[in-house]
């Protein structure tokens, strides 16, 4: 977001469930709906908390995006993939004959069956693609963003964790974190 999130509220009951989005009508009911689904047990949405000033503090943090980072990626996505070190090229959206040929030898070495071989090229082919449109999202997400300063929306679940919700935050791994600098 490049507004800072509503602050959490405490009810008189000293339950908080409005907060952390723009407009007030949205809240983290429908994440929480979503871990009680997870977890199979029936939790109150509601934010049980004495204090919610820390979840509003986490929220007001400031972040900028490391344009230096989003232009080196740019610059060098092609080696980077080449080299499997970060998934940012087209290459594994559409695999050719020869990339599926090195994924198999790789996997004949290991199993013996050919239905495991072939069971773990599709794997590895599905991961990686997955993986790619992730990173390539991520970085449009990046130069998006990449002249403004973002926040992030903070929300407890019923187990009192934090979570930062969107694709391009800190909570993601090493690709993204070295996007975002404070």
């Amino acid at each position: 977001m490049v507004i800072p999130p509503i602050d959490w509220v405490r009810t008189e009951h000293g339950k908080a469930d409005s907060g952390g989005y723009l407009l007030s009508e949205f809240t983290n009911v429908s994440y929480q709906g979503f871990l009680d689904k997870k977890s199979f047990q029936l939790h109150e949405h509601n934010l049980h908390l004495k204090t919610v000033t820390s979840l509003n503090n986490l929220q007001k943090c400031k972040f900028a995006i490391n344009t230096r980072m989003v232009a080196f990626v740019v610059k060098f996505g092609k080696e980077l993939t080449e080299s499997e070190k970060l998934l940012i090229t087209d290459k594994w959206l559409e695999p050719n004959k020869d990339l599926v040929l090195n994924v198999n030898k790789k996997w004949a070495k290991i199993f013996n069956s050919a239905t495991e071989v072939r069971r773990s090229i599709y794997k590895e082919l599905a991961a990686n693609k997955q993986q790619t449109m992730r990173n390539q999202e991520v970085l449009r997400i990046a130069k998006l963003y990449s002249d403004k300063t973002i926040y992030w929306r903070a929300v407890f679940d019923f187990r009192g964790r934090v979570y930062r919700i969107g694709n391009l935050n800190i909570q993601m791994d090493e690709f993204v974190r070295s996007l975002i600098f404070k």
